[in-house]
């Protein structure tokens, strides 16, 4: 049993979590939700640099692998990396950043991305790009590098108005009102690649705004990417143990866990 790190804001994590715990049965996780700084995107690049390295290394000193399940947090990092010996060149849709020779105290770093080459591990491929509509913070866009044409949206209190209607309870149709005014111009899009964690908890709302489209987010690519770095054991039971830097929401980010798995949202 390894134990796997995974470090966000909030609850978007939670979503890459559920597909770690389908996965990877059988391992340890420490989740830690930074949500005293919480949301990543109201930081410039300066402040949450500074922001993550203490983040970072909570999980790191707590976990075997770290999972950074934000794509806010990883398109900087990935940024930061650019032009270092860090610097990863073999994948398009995630950051990896190895066990370090010369760092030895830094354990393996996975960070998801959205996924704009590839879109899915069986190559599925999203075209022309006119048809497909990118949904993320205006922290993760300024650190990408779109293919001509794609859409993009603007939203960005969707994932703090996710985080307030999943608090007291589970009903997300008070994001409908929002949903209309920020994507009805994207109405006949066939593709919605989801570039931040917490969208996936409303991609029924997004449809029912949007119509009939296909989502696409990252975690099937960071999934592969960390095969080669862990492995499941159906064998063994899967403690997951939550840490918060400001309040303790223990009992909501259960709740919320429990219907990912359960495929409620």
């Amino acid at each position: 049993m390894r134990t796997i790190g995974i470090y966000d804001s909030g609850i978007g994590g939670l979503t890459v979590l559920s597909g770690i715990l389908k996965n990877f049965a059988g391992n340890a996780v420490f989740y830690y939700a930074d949500n005293a700084h919480a949301p990543f995107g109201a930081h410039d690049d300066n402040e949450l640099a500074d922001i993550l390295v203490e983040g970072l290394a909570v999980v790191q000193a707590n976990s075997d692998i770290t999972v950074v399940a934000c794509n806010t947090a990883s398109s900087l990092l990935k940024n930061l990396a650019r032009g270092t010996k860090y610097e990863d060149k073999t994948q398009n849709d995630v950051f990896i950043m190895p066990k370090c020779e010369d760092k030895p105290h830094i354990k393996p770093i996975f960070g998801i991305l959205p996924p704009l080459t590839t879109y899915s591990l069986d190559s599925l491929v999203c075209a022309p790009p006119s048809n497909t509509l990118l949904l993320a913070t205006e922290g993760t866009k300024r650190h990408l590098r779109l293919p001509y044409g794609m859409q993009v949206a603007s939203t960005p209190e969707l994932a703090t108005k996710i985080e307030i209607a999943l608090t007291d309870g589970d009903d997300l149709s008070s994001l409908l009102p929002y949903l209309l005014e920020t994507l009805s111009p994207f109405i006949g899009v066939k593709n919605v690649i989801l570039g931040c964690t917490h969208y996936p908890l409303c991609k029924r709302q997004i449809a029912e705004t949007l119509g009939r489209v296909r989502f696409f987010d990252g975690t099937r690519a960071l999934i592969g990417a960390m095969q080669d770095f862990v492995s499941p054991d159906k064998d063994l039971s899967a403690p997951v143990k939550f840490a918060f830097s400001g309040a303790d929401e223990t009992q909501k980010y259960s709740r919320i866990l429990e219907n990912l798995v359960n495929s409620t949202y």
